[in-house]
Order: structure tokens, then C-alpha cells, then sequence
């Protein structure tokens, strides 16, 4: 491995978090540096770990996300249905109802919308097909 220069705040906390999982510092920071190397410094990256990735996950429903395709897939899904070639895309304050909605009762809200999908399933004939 080559010389790296680091600050002394930033070999501060490599070195404690070396220590706290038990590798050498030159592993961890390899291992670290090897994790954004698809990055330019250039790129804009947002991380997302622990609880604030698990909420996340919460959210949009389906378990662990691994991927940045896994994510974009998730939100797509979140933000309109589809139904055969019809999208219903929903407005931002649809969502947050949605959300809201789901929230409450202690489901994601992918579930909510399959929810109101089998409704629409269920009742879309009644709605487009005058009682006589």
C-alpha cells in the first residue's frame, strides 16, 4: 500500500474505529477507501446506514435494500402504481398521506397500496357500470 496522508482528527478516528472492530488501521482504511472508489470526489454520494437506512427500508416496504438499484426500484413503486399500462402517479401530499396512513397502522406503505389497489379491483366495475 502506498503513503496516504491523513489529518489528525481523520487518524483519530480511523484509528478508534480500528480499533473497535478489531483490524489493522491499514485494512480498515483500505476497506474504506475501496467502498468509494466509483466515486469521484466530484460525485455527489449520500450514505445511508444503520437506522436511518433501516427506516428507510420501513417506509418503502420490502426489506433490505443492497443496491442503489434496489433503492430506485423502491421509490418508483412508492411514488405510482401501475396497472397495466395505466401509471397513477401519486402527488408529493398523496404520499405523505400515504405514509401517514400507513404509519398508523403499523404498516409499510407498499402494503397500503396494494390495499387500495385490490379496493379499486374490487369496486371498479360498480364505479363505471351504472346500477339500473
Amino acid at each position: 500500500m502506498g503513503l496516504i496522508k491523513l489529518s489528525d482528527d481523520l487518524l483519530v478516528r480511523y484509528d478508534a474505529m480500528a480499533q473497535e472492530y478489531t483490524q489493522p488501521l491499514d485494512t480498515l482504511v483500505e476497506r474504506q477507501l475501496a467502498r468509494f472508489a466509483d466515486f469521484p470526489p466530484t460525485v455527489r454520494v449520500v450514505p445511508l446506514s444503520g437506522e436511518t437506512l433501516q427506516r428507510v427500508e420501513t417506509l418503502l416496504g420490502g426489506g433490505q435494500i443492497r443496491t442503489a438499484a434496489d433503492l430506485l426500484a423502491r421509490v418508483k413503486s412508492y411514488a405510482q402504481v401501475t396497472l397495466g399500462n395505466v401509471v397513477i402517479d401519486f402527488s408529493p401530499a398523496q404520499k405523505a398521506e400515504l405514509v401517514h396512513r400507513a404509519t398508523k397502522r403499523g404498516l409499510p406503505p407498499d402494503q397500503v397500496v396494494k390495499e387500495l389497489v385490490a379496493l379499486l379491483l374490487d369496486q371498479m366495475f360498480d364505479a363505471v357500470t351504472p346500477y339500473r
